[in-house]
């Protein structure tokens, strides 16, 4: 199962890839995948198994590691509540989870899961010994991003998730960003503000849970 899941995520990537018109510079795709970048080349970034077209909204869902030595030291009450909790700043619109601060608590939400591991050996010893190598529940939940109430675990793309109220959250951000993706072609500040609660300037909207508020 989980070998599916990365042989589709590798071909989701790929056919995505292929639908973007390169800009004319040289392709940095390789590195730019390993690390969440940005691809000048093929205007085209990287988010968890995302491949995004909107350069702003790609550095918007970025997050910001905190040093060790600065978790204690900030200025902010509500901030250094936050970062003990994994919780959300309500004063500076900030989310932090695993020390690192995300401006998009959509970004957050994916950044709750743990990247599915696949132990290609012992599938191979399961397999040759007529022993069923994964869960079929689990299975089933990786193809359709549910949860697999055997295991207690759900899936978002490559990613799992150990807490359901995570994986909720995990899946509406998913759905979310990639629908800020194709406001984006519109206005990338629109879409920016989708996914961090914020107000386009130039179109004059405000969104408040992906949704536009009246302002």
């Amino acid at each position: 199962m989980k070998r599916f899941m990365t042989v589709f995520v590798a071909l989701t990537l790929a056919l995505a890839l292929a639908t973007i018109a390169t800009a004319g510079g040289d392709c940095e795709c390789k590195e730019a995948k390993a690390t969440g970048g940005w691809c000048d080349g093929c205007s085209a970034g990287f988010f968890g198994d995302m491949v995004l077209t909107s350069k702003k909204l790609h550095g918007a869902l970025q997050a910001k590691p905190i040093p060790a030595d600065k978790l204690t030291s900030l200025p902010c009450d509500g901030c250094k509540t936050a970062i003990e909790e994994d919780g959300t700043c309500e004063s500076c619109h900030v989310t932090f989870v695993k020390s690192y601060a995300f401006r998009s608590p959509y970004a957050a939400a994916l950044a709750q899961g743990q990247p599915m591991q696949w132990d290609e050996k012992a599938h191979a010893a399961k397999k040759a010994k007529g022993e069923a190598a994964d869960c079929q529940g689990c299975e089933a939940a990786a193809k359709a991003g549910g949860w697999c109430n055997d295991c207690s675990v759900g899936f978002v793309g490559s990613h799992i998730y150990k807490d359901k109220v995570e994986h909720k959250n995990a899946r509406k951000a998913l759905t979310m960003i990639q629908r800020a993706d194709r406001v984006a072609k519109s206005c990338e500040s629109c879409a920016v503000a989708m996914v961090t609660d914020s107000k386009c300037g130039g179109c004059k909207i405000a969104y408040r849970n992906g949704k536009k508020i009246r302002l």
